[in-house]
């Protein structure tokens, strides 16, 4: 089973586990731990940018310290594969799905065995990448992994070089998803979360509309992701057009795209052609010949079926329609070849973009009718 799946359906047992440690901490009133999914959140609720917000989970590295009275008990620890760190006098301790401010709380408790009055202080000193799914309206959906940046940053006045995090955010994961199709609802992403223990677990969710970002009207739209982050960008059911050229223009989205046209056309190989360039767009631009036939259009989609299509060459069709189709990287157009030439243009066209085609048979069952 995929790591990334594992720990996404693992994920609520961890909770529960941790609820045992954490139980005297959970607000009066929460009369269950695990609260449904919750649609009705403000951005802020989701957006929440504070240290005490993010979860735990292995891969990060804290420096934890028990009291400022004495350095002996304070640890830099990293949380293991299994969530655990060991800390002086206690122990291992299972610390993934809680957040700092949860931690902070049990071991405060937990050293009062050893010291008086514990102030544990918890600074987290690099922090996991994040693995989040993104699933509906964008060019490679699935699990992605995001990394943190840490920059440098000289303070003018001490001249002292701080350390800057820069978080991932939604418009990040939408540039690693291959950027949206043309179909994208930018007005209504749906972002779900794991929620804090504290905060009665489960997972919450809100609404964002990225086009107010895009406009620069509100940044808050674009939001840090987290580790178990779901995206779901719906299909829009208007024309999306304007949607789609703010955001080329913002570089949410890839200007060009690669396709293979070859065939009865001047141009024959890989083309670097704008996003939203239809399939008689792109022939006329390969320099089409004089031609009266079949065209021949593949297409590998992202859940690994094949669209293929044979249609005679229409000038008048409408543009995203079936004969006249917006292209997406890696589209094979074919104007009017046999079997056999089809097979091994494509074969000495193939470059790295479409690795996935590549034996002899897939080659035919790419091409065959």
């Amino acid at each position: 089973m995929n790591k990334f799946l594992k720990r996404f359906l693992n994920i609520n047992s961890i909770f529960l586990l941790n609820t045992l440690i954490i139980s005297d901490f959970i607000p009066e009133g929460k009369s269950s731990l695990y609260a449904s999914d919750r649609n009705d959140l403000k951005l802020e609720k989701i957006n929440n940018k504070s240290r005490s917000f993010y979860i735990l989970g292995p891969g990060d590295r804290l420096f934890i310290n028990i009291s400022e009275l004495t350095s002996s008990l304070d640890s830099t620890v990293s949380v293991d594969g299994e969530g655990n760190i060991q800390l002086k006098r206690i122990n291992k301790i299972n610390v993934e799905g809680l957040t700092v401010e949860e931690l902070t709380k049990i071991l405060n408790k937990k050293y009062l065995n050893f010291i008086i009055n514990p102030d544990v202080k918890i600074s987290i000193l690099n922090y996991r990448p994040i693995n989040i799914f993104i699933k509906g309206e964008v060019e490679n959906p699935g699990y992605h992994q995001l990394l943190y940046s840490n920059n440098l940053e000289k303070d003018d006045s001490s001249g002292l070089e701080e350390k800057l995090i820069i978080f991932p955010s939604l418009v990040d994961a939408l540039r690693k998803a291959g950027g949206i199709t043309n179909n994208a609802d930018l007005t209504n992403i749906q972002v779900t979360r794991i929620n804090s223990i504290s905060e009665g677990g489960g997972r919450i969710s809100t609404s964002l509309n990225l086009v107010r970002t895009i406009e620069l009207n509100d940044n808050s739209q674009n939001i840090r992701l987290m580790d178990g982050d779901i995206l779901t960008i719906y299909k829009s059911k208007n024309n999306s057009l304007l949607q789609i050229s703010k955001a080329i223009q913002s570089n949410l989205s890839p200007k060009y795209i690669l396709v293979i046209v070859g065939g009865r056309v001047d141009n024959r190989g890989t083309l670097k052609l704008a996003k939203n360039t239809s399939l008689n767009q792109a022939i006329q631009f390969a320099g089409l010949k004089v031609f009266r036939g079949k065209i021949q259009f593949t297409r590998n989609n992202n859940d690994g079926s094949l669209d293929k299509r044979k249609f005679s060459y229409d000038t008048s069709a409408p543009v995203g329609s079936y004969k006249n189709p917006y292209l997406k990287n890696g589209d094979i157009v074919y104007v009017g070849k046999s079997l056999f030439n089809l097979s091994t243009e494509v074969l000495s066209e193939i470059t790295s973009p479409f690795t996935p085609i590549v034996s002899g048979y897939g080659m035919y069952k790419i091409i065959d009718d």
